[in-house]
């Protein structure tokens, strides 16, 4: 009676435990409207071909990831790792959700001063 809940809980754990096999690096934080823009997106395969794209503020801009370009280094760990660029295309205030393919979308602050809410801080 007991053995399809045990089934699901070993199930649970399991998926809990996977190793994700991409994922998307951004500043968090958050950037200045002048500040570089680049976002690497992390995989163990190739995603070159990858539809991209970003919305916020009015604006949208989409495209599909070029080939890996960036060797695996200590900041770039997995195989492939993809540069998006987004410098010239994201220079207005305001929060931007960046789509990669079915990863999570993430949300791209750009803020006048992005780390003021970090500088009293100890």
């Amino acid at each position: 009676m007991h053995k399809p809940l045990g089934v699901f809980f070993l199930l649970l754990a399991g998926s809990l435990l996977a190793e994700p096999t991409s994922v998307i690096r951004w500043n968090q934080q958050g950037y200045a409207p002048d500040q570089p823009k680049e976002i690497i997106v992390m995989s163990q395969r190739d995603l070159a071909g990858v539809a991209w794209s970003v919305a916020g503020v009015g604006s949208a801009w989409q495209n599909n990831l070029e080939e890996s370009e960036l060797g695996a280094g200590p900041n770039t760990p997995w195989g492939f790792n993809h540069r998006i660029d987004l410098s010239q295309e994201l220079q207005e205030p305001g929060d931007y959700t960046l789509t990669v393919g079915d990863l999570d979308p993430v949300v791209i602050k750009i803020r006048d001063r992005p780390y003021a809410a970090l500088a009293n801080l100890p």
